[in-house]
């Protein structure tokens, strides 16, 4: 992804496939992983998201599947900054 704003846009789709159970945790975490860095205000929490869908959970309980939803919601609720135009 180039920009914050399509950042924003694909985490959301991928919360929204993965809270309707369209999505695997596997695959979410595969494409978390495959995220590259982000200037601020994106930076640190997709380094904090990589980091959670790092650790190895046996076992996808109810709480871990909430938490994996609170922590793409922050990454796609933070401010997008938008490029100035000319005009």
């Amino acid at each position: 992804m180039k920009t914050q704003e399509d950042l924003a846009i694909a985490v959301r789709r991928m919360q929204q496939q993965y809270e309707r159970g369209r999505m695997d945790r596997d695959i979410l975490r595969g494409w978390v992983l495959g995220l590259s860095s982000y200037p601020p205000p994106h930076g640190a929490a997709v380094e904090a998201l990589k980091a959670w869908f790092g650790q190895r959970t046996p076992e996808i309980t109810p709480e871990v599947r909430d938490r994996d939803i609170a922590m793409l919601a922050a990454v796609a609720d933070l401010p997008v900054a938008r490029a100035r135009s000319g005009m």
